[in-house]
């Protein structure tokens, strides 16, 4: 037997429909689609809370509507460039291949040294 739940931490999302699983078929998404169950971290509760009293949401689902908007974004970033991102790492496999790569303690203090000098051009606040 299947102890009961308590559900009175879930956040349950209205009208929430996501395309790629609604279109699989799946009989368990598709009777809770109207209300999703969510078990949140304490951190994700944490970054929830701390948004709405940031004053820019008033509620979860204003929070988690804008994540997941967020998100989509950044998948379709990613979607968009994913040729050239792929060709940019072929391309450094292939210079990493013929000998032409940069040893690593080299690469950390050529980085260390950019971080500075880009640092050292930025206005100061106080």
């Amino acid at each position: 037997m299947v102890p009961e739940r308590d559900h009175s931490d879930w956040i349950f999302l209205r009208g929430t429909s996501l395309p790629a699983l609604s279109d699989s078929g799946d009989q368990a998404y598709t009777e809770i689609k109207e209300h999703m169950p969510i078990e949140l971290t304490p951190e994700n509760q944490r970054l929830i809370d701390d948004a709405i009293r940031s004053g820019a949401y008033s509620t979860p689902e204003q929070v988690i509507g804008r994540a997941l908007e967020v998100l989509s974004l950044e998948d379709e970033w990613l979607r968009e460039r994913r040729l050239a991102i792929d060709e940019k790492i072929a391309r450094g496999l292939a210079q990493l291949d013929r000998g032409e790569g940069i040893p690593g303690d080299e690469a950390r203090a050529a980085l260390q040294s950019r971080k500075a000098n880009f640092l050292a051009q930025q206005p100061t606040t106080r």
